[in-house]
């Protein structure tokens, strides 16, 4: 079986529901597949609530039950549990390119010196296609990548620029992105074997069937619910295959970024949209507004570059993020790459699919239509900032960031792990930094925080031999049996690496930094180290110290400006071995340590420990015991039993944390 497609990506979210294993990938006859399928549901019952069918656990429906009843039941088979979806995806772990942002004013004079008319839209120019009558092609204004918003053809600004100065000769000459006739073997006779609600035998249908047909969802004889998604021509490009406890995501050949739930959903009259991360969220909303509404995937909360020619008909768009830390942050992130002028985001800490669950159907349109804009006046009044101050009081710990639970000592200390700040880490040399951070930053991908990785003194190669033993929590060399099973494992997290290695020149990593966190939306970012990315960018004793100073400005620009996390770790001055470091012992001028959100200190003088000297949240300092298990190679002491793969973390007595630095300060020179 083969289908036209526009990428060569497909995404599933296959699931796994009441112990079924029932493969999706072998349907030998579609058609006979389908047919059994339809002859063996047997017709809805209308009388006796919601039932069961025991042959494919489908949920049939009845007029007895409420809309919001109704979608419960769906959420059963899909959300019953919020557990953090188990990827198996290979999209993540790569070395990210070296690539330059445009500025908008650069592609403005190309396009006016070629004699191009162009449209200025929100996120990009539009121009006219010249590979389908009527229609355009949107060209990014960062990036200069060009998407003809009719069949999907994906060219780079170079390419783009040749072929309007040297002419195209033929169709076949475009090395874009459009591919025809990509096998999909299984996964598209799963969508073949797949029906539609409206197939089902049922003499009446509540609006909740009516709002399943209008996005199109279809139900599958191996007990899934498949969600479709499509590119910007509305070819179908992914389907999501969710149902159960157990969620996961299945690569099959190239990564998609460009597709969206619900697209097939909208005219090109539509001006307003509410978008949403979740596919539940979006049919919520369209069921109780009828307003145009898509939907993020929502396993990876990311709003990839190739998404833009999706939006830039939108004059409005409404934010509709859950309320937890993470997904708040990237709303704010979403908001400056889409344009702030036109995007607003709801208040409301309840998801549309929870209001309706509620049967708070009102409380929906009502936080639309109250939704706060996301641009601001540069004069702020306590009213603009009252409702912010208000969340922020009351859901306190969940906005001190991202806990830590390698190191669940450290959270009585900085709280968690925030987006802006800038964090200063030192240690003596060979002390252990790269493989505290190593697990650090593993710890934190766990959990979905995109991290890049700016290894200049080791390779990359050797960077994660320590990544993977920590994440394994045993010796791999010693069971290279279990390799594969957990390099497939470790593949799915959200890691990226700079190329980079040896001294380089600053403004080349700042323009990597930018562009990941465009084109990536990475959260985390670790510098390791500072001096030796420097190493050649002076002459002098006194040049050394303006060039680090010059680096740090930079990382803490880059910190506040794209709203990201930045680790910079920076060696300590030569002193006299054995004793303790303290916060002047930071190699170079003060500025480090005072342009710095954190500071960190390994000491290995008395026991291996963390100190944390620095903490301008909250002002907790302390120090916190370390572990190290020379097979995971992890200090917070996690391994893993190799034949029964248990978890084990020992538990750490940490000191008494001290709130004050000054009392802290005091205690310590009390007992010298």
């Amino acid at each position: 079986m083969y289908q036209t497609v526009r990428r060569a990506g497909k995404r599933y979210i296959v699931s796994k529901v009441n112990g079924s294993t029932n493969s999706t990938n072998n349907h030998t006859n579609d058609a006979a597949v389908t047919q059994n399928f339809k002859q063996q549901i047997k017709p809805i019952s209308l009388i006796d609530g919601i039932t069961r069918n025991s042959l494919f656990a489908k949920r049939t429906l009845t007029s007895s039950a409420t809309p919001s009843n109704l979608l419960e039941n769906v959420r059963s088979c899909y959300f019953c549990k919020q557990q953090q979806p188990h990827r198996i995806s290979r999209k993540f772990l790569h070395t990210v390119s070296n690539g330059t942002l445009l500025q908008p004013h650069e592609i403005e004079e190309t396009l006016t010196e070629q004699s191009i008319k162009f449209e200025k839209g929100f996120t990009g120019y539009l121009v006219d296609s010249t590979c389908c009558v009527d229609s355009s092609i949107f060209i990014n204004q960062r990036t200069g990548e060009s998407t003809c918003r009719s069949c999907g053809v994906k060219q780079s600004w170079e390419e783009f620029l040749k072929e309007k100065t040297e002419g195209r000769q033929s169709q076949d000459g475009i090395k874009g992105t459009l591919e025809t006739f990509i096998r999909v073997g299984g996964e598209n006779s799963l969508w073949e074997s797949s029906v539609d609600v409206s197939e089902i035998n049922a003499p009446e249908s509540p609006i909740y069937f009516e709002t399943f047909r209008h996005f199109d969802i279809r139900l599958a004889p191996d007990h899934t619910i498949v969600y479709p998604y499509y590119d910007v021509s509305k070819s179908k490009v992914v389907k999501c295959v969710s149902h159960g406890n157990e969620k996961r995501i299945i690569e099959i050949m190239n990564t998609s970024h460009e597709s969206l739930f619900g697209w097939n959903t909208i005219s090109p009259a539509d001006k307003t949209l509410i978008l949403t991360t979740t596919e539940l969220d979006a049919m919520s909303v369209f069921h109780v507004t009828g307003l145009p509404s898509l939907s993020i995937s929502s396993t990876e909360i990311s709003l990839h570059p190739d998404l833009f020619p999706f939006l830039e008909q939108f004059n409005k768009i409404v934010l509709w993020f859950p309320s937890t830390y993470r997904e708040q942050e990237s709303l704010q992130n979403f908001s400056r790459k889409l344009d702030l002028k036109r995007c607003w985001k709801v208040q409301c800490n309840d998801s549309p699919f929870s209001l309706l669950e509620k049967q708070q159907s009102s409380e929906i349109s009502d936080s639309i239509s109250t939704s706060k804009h996301m641009s601001h006046d540069r004069i702020l009044t306590f009213k603009d900032l009252r409702s912010d101050l208000f969340n922020e009081l009351m859901n306190a710990k969940m906005n001190a960031g991202v806990p830590f639970t390698r190191f669940p000592a450290l959270n009585e200390y900085l709280k968690g792990h925030r987006r802006g700040e800038l964090t200063v880490f030192t240690g003596a040399t060979g002390s252990g930094k790269t493989t505290f951070l190593s697990e650090l930053s593993l710890d934190l991908c766990l959990q979905g925080v995109k991290t890049l990785w700016g290894s200049f003194e080791i390779r990359n190669v050797r960077l994660l031999n320590t990544l993977m033993h920590q994440f394994a929590g045993f010796a791999v060399e010693k069971h290279m049996d279990k390799f594969m099973k957990w390099s497939e494992n470790f593949e799915s997290l959200p890691l990226y690496f700079m190329s980079y290695y040896g001294a380089q020149d600053l403004q080349d990593v700042i323009n990597t930094i930018e562009y990941s966190v465009y084109m990536h939306d990475i959260e985390h970012v670790i510098v390791d180290n500072l001096q030796f990315m420097t190493s050649t960018s002076y002459s002098s004793s006194d040049d050394r110290f303006q060039v680090m100073d010059r680096s740090i400005a930079a990382f803490r620009r880059c910190a506040s400006d794209l709203n990201i996390h930045i680790t910079v770790v920076v060696h300590p001055r030569k002193e006299n071995d054995g004793g303790s470091l303290q916060t002047a012992s930071i190699y170079g001028s003060a500025k480090a340590s005072q342009e710095a959100d954190n500071v960190l200190i390994l000491q290995t003088s008395d026991q291996l420990s963390m100190q944390i000297t620095k903490n301008r949240f909250c002002g907790t300092v302390g120090m916190l015991p370390l572990s190290f298990h020379p097979d995971s190679l992890c200090l917070s002491g996690f391994h893993r039993n190799v034949e029964t793969e248990e978890e084990i973390l020992p538990a750490l007595r940490i000191r008494r944390p001290v709130s004050n630095v000054k009392i802290y300060r005091k205690n310590n020179n009390d007992n010298k």
